[in-house]
């Protein structure tokens, strides 16, 4: 598997699969994240599959520092306070951003049960945003858009999106 670096692919909205084939994608996903971790001292903590030309709704983000499997993610809701943050993507390599994502979100996906929670709501108090902007940054993948969507406070919200 190779990344497609600023291809036009990125821009198209990708295909829902079916639960094996999202298996199979993910697996390899996770290979490919493996392998690039061990090579590279800047660490990838995301992926989604048409970052590799495969049109398939699959995201890979590492959550609590664990592999994360979410096919045909769906955002069902998210905060209305919104930060800004660096970000980078094996795709734009010599590329960062400041871009805006939302505090917290809520996925539903066809591989998990109930809806998942990436991000952190303002009572917790706690430093999962991280989490939260890359599972924001792989969906967004999967919806044809890419971090350049997202340099303004009025960016698209997921509600536009999805």
């Amino acid at each position: 598997m190779k990344i497609l670096i600023n291809n036009p692919a990125l821009k198209i909205k990708c295909k829902e699969v079916d639960l094996k084939t999202g298996k199979v994608i993910a697996k390899r996903m996770w290979q490919y994240l493996n392998q690039h971790n061990k090579k590279n001292k800047i660490k990838a903590i995301g992926l989604a599959a048409n970052q590799f030309g495969i049109d398939a709704s699959v995201a890979l983000v590492l959550k609590n520092n664990k592999p994360f499997v979410l096919i045909n993610p769906k955002i069902i809701n998210f905060s209305e306070i919104k930060i800004c943050g660096k970000e980078g993507c094996l795709s734009f390599p010599d590329e960062q951003l400041d871009v805006y994502r939302h505090m917290w979100i809520e996925v539903v996906c066809l591989n998990h049960s109930g809806s998942i929670f990436f991000g952190s709501k303002p009572e917790e108090n706690n430093n999962n945003f991280i989490e939260s902007c890359v599972a924001q940054h792989e969906i967004c993948h999967l919806n044809g858009l890419t971090f350049h969507d997202f340099q303004w406070s009025n960016a698209p919200t997921p509600a536009e999106w999805n």
